[in-house]
């Protein structure tokens, strides 16, 4: 699940830096977030109800999107090493 969140955040920060206006990529972020699940061999619905199912228990939701989010900054770190 991490994984998948990730990618996917990682995909609306791009969208997002590029266009700023969701009204303007949702469309373009919703068919690329396609290659994101057949990447992780997950089903978009699978996802959304494996979301949802979090969503409803918020310790397990905030612990989810805290290593998210760890996870995204140690990425952008290792990078700015690299440069």
């Amino acid at each position: 699940m991490i994984p998948v969140i990730i990618d996917l955040q990682i995909l609306e920060s791009h969208y997002q830096r590029n266009f700023q206006r969701p009204n303007l990529y949702q469309d373009a972020l919703d068919s690329a977030s396609y290659f994101v699940f057949e990447k992780h061999g997950v089903e978009k619905e699978q996802f959304h109800s494996s979301f949802t199912y979090y969503s409803l228990d918020l310790p397990s939701m905030y612990l989810l999107l805290e290593t998210t989010l760890d996870s995204i900054n140690v990425r952008v770190a290792n990078k700015n090493i690299v440069q």
